[in-house]
C-alpha cells in the first residue's frame, strides 16, 4: 500500500492468500510505504524479499496486522516482519511502526527486524505455532540451488486442518462488517470465534477425510 504526505493509502486488505511472491527490496508479501493499511484475516506465506519477506513497513507507516498467518517467508533481514528506517537508504532518519494482534507469526516479535527508532506494537492474542495447513506450498530451486532467480513457487493448499490451533483464535471485533465470507465464500464468522488466516473452517458432515474440503477424495474414504 503506497501513500504520500497528502494521501495516506489506508486500505483494508481482508481474506486474502498472499504467497509465492518476490520483491527486490522490502515486503515480499505485503508492503506499507507512507501508509497505514489494515491487513485482516490474510495468510501471508512463502514470499521472499531482502527486508521483510512477509510484511515490510517503511517511512512513517503503521500497518495493522490482525487475525493473520505470517509464516515460511524468507529474507536476510526479517523473514516475516521488517520495520525499516529510511536512514538505511537516505541520510535522514524517518522511522516507521507496525501493530500486530491475534496473529500467527513465525518466530514472534523476537525474530522481527526492527531498525532503530522504529516501533513494533505487539498486541494481544498473538501465537507462534504450526498452522496445520492441508498442504503447504514451497519454492523449487529448478535444479540450480546457487541461482535463486530461476526458482518457482509450488502453490499449496492453505485450508486449515481441523486440528489447527488457528481455529477460533482470532478477534471478532476486528473483522470488517462487510467481511461475511472467507477466501472460499464460506460463512465468516462460523461458530463463536473467527479463525486466524484467510480460511474459516466450516464443519461439514460430508468431509470424511477431514481436509476441510468436500470433494471426490471424500468418496474414497
Amino acid at each position: 500500500c503506497w501513500g504520500d504526505q497528502e494521501a495516506g493509502g489506508n486500505a483494508t486488505v481482508a481474506n486474502c492468500i498472499i504467497s509465492g511472491n518476490s520483491a527486490g527490496h522490502r515486503g515480499g508479501g505485503l508492503y506499507a510505504y507512507w501508509s497505514s493499511p489494515t491487513f485482516v484475516n490474510c495468510t501471508v506465506i512463502g514470499n521472499r524479499a531482502e527486508e521483510g519477506g512477509g510484511i515490510g513497513s517503511f517511512r512513517e507507516s503503521n500497518p495493522a496486522v490482525i487475525n493473520c498467518i505470517v509464516r515460511d517467508n524468507i529474507a536476510p533481514d526479517g523473514n516475516q516482519l521488517a520495520l525499516i528506517n529510511t536512514s538505511r537508504v537516505w541520510p535522514v532518519s524517518i522511522p516507521t511502526e507496525m501493530t500486530v494482534s491475534f496473529s500467527n507469526i513465525e518466530g514472534g516479535q523476537e525474530q522481527a527486524c526492527i531498525d532503530p527508532d522504529c516501533t513494533l506494537h505487539w498486541g494481544d492474542g498473538n501465537i507462534d505455532i504450526d498452522p496445520n495447513f492441508v498442504n503447504p506450498g514451497y519454492w523449487d530451486d529448478a535444479n540450480t540451488p546457487s541461482e535463486p532467480n530461476d526458482d518457482f513457487f509450488v502453490t499449496g493448499n492453505y485450508h486449515l486442518l481441523p486440528i489447527s490451533g488457528c481455529i477460533d483464535a482470532g478477534d471478532n471485533l476486528s473483522v470488517p462488517p462487510e467481511s461475511t465470507t472467507d477466501i472460499d465464500g464460506e460463512e465468516r464468522i462460523f461458530a463463536d470465534t473467527v479463525d486466524i488466516g484467510a480460511d474459516e473452517v466450516v464443519t461439514n458432515p460430508a468431509d470424511f477425510n477431514t481436509d476441510g474440503i468436500v470433494d471426490y477424495l471424500d468418496i474414497k474414504v
